[in-house]
């Protein structure tokens, strides 16, 4: 094909702009040991189950992949919502999984067969988080209704409807010790609940940003949060102060993940890196990139080895944590 230049410097300006462009496409670098492709649509969350056995991805598309955790094969290609899936957890057991989306739903699906096994339909709009308690008894989401909701799975049935936050609840994360869970808003509160009566347990402020991420260390005396304007920082989770705040041009956190020994912590940024930290000192120990835009999800694997990204790209990646 033939493109006609009016002057010889727009062809000079294209010249030199489809040589950046090219440039940038053969020398794009990429940290990742793997790529797996199964979604057409922006990968929103991602999660891990306990036993170290699977993956599973959700994204814009409306669909749950669950990916073997050491080949990366497809063992599930789950239909599950309407509209954009925000969150995807696995229960303590690893038998279930729980999903929310823009579509207002709060489905629990079987892992093993990728079958529906219960559908909530109380959110009156998108509902954005979701996560187990400790217990696997109940099932707290939050969302951009600004209310938080805790059900019974067992009895499939709503038990508390909470109110508190100003703005969507971006966040929500069972302690891992204790009946209490927390969760994070936009408004940059971040508040914490007794289960399964949703008691009021107090909570914390962030000034001048959004919570859009939360992690709990292994013993739960520390919650780590993330988001836009916030940089990452550390609360005492009893006395609800904040901890020294770890410092870096680190740009918007869209999600946290902690490793299960609690040693490392990876963060995924709008910027597209990805960042590994020491728990104990603050410091980054690798920052690493591969994707395509921005970063939107991070989980662990079970023995702590590798990482799993999604991203804006539509794909999910694999790395290696490091020594």
């Amino acid at each position: 094909m033939t493109i006609p230049f009016r002057t010889p410097l727009l062809a000079l300006l294209a010249v030199a702009v489809f040589a950046a462009i090219g440039w940038a496409l053969l020398h794009h670098r990429d940290d990742s040991l793997a790529t797996w492709r199964g979604h057409t649509g922006v990968v929103r969350s991602l999660a891990h189950s306990h036993d170290g056995r699977s993956i599973a991805s959700a994204a814009d598309d409306g669909n749950i992949v669950v990916w073997d955790a050491v080949t990366g094969t497809k063992r599930h290609v789950i239909s599950a919502h309407s509209k954009p899936i925000r969150a995807l957890t696995f229960s303590p057991d690893d038998r279930v999984m729980a999903s929310a989306s823009d579509d207002g739903d709060v489905k629990i699906w079987d892992v093993e067969t990728g079958t529906e096994t219960i559908a909530f339909h109380d959110h009156a709009k998108a509902a954005e988080c979701v996560a187990f308690s400790g217990d696997g008894r109940y099932l707290v989401s939050g969302g951009a209704d600004k209310l938080v909701r805790i059900w019974n799975v067992a009895e499939r049935k709503l038990l508390q409807t909470l109110k508190g936050h100003t703005k969507h609840v971006h966040a929500i994360l069972a302690a891992p010790t204790g009946n209490t869970f927390a969760s994070g808003c936009s408004d940059g509160t971040i508040k914490l609940w007794e289960l399964p009566g949703g008691r009021a347990l107090g909570g914390m402020k962030v000034t001048g940003g959004h919570i859009s991420a939360l992690a709990y260390t292994p013993d739960g005396k520390t919650l780590i949060a993330g988001g836009s304007g916030t940089g990452i920082k550390l609360f005492d989770a009893t006395t609800k102060t904040m901890r020294p705040e770890w410092t870096g041009p680190i740009g918007r956190t869209m999600n946290l993940a902690l490793s299960d020994d609690g040693r490392k912590l990876a963060s995924v940024h709008e910027d597209g890196l990805m960042r590994i930290w020491d728990i104990a000192t603050g410091n980054v120990l690798a920052t690493l990139e591969g994707h395509r835009g921005s970063v939107t999800c991070v989980t662990f694997t079970s023995d702590g080895h590798r990482i799993a990204t999604g991203a804006a790209d539509g794909t999910v990646k694999l790395w290696s944590t490091g020594p």
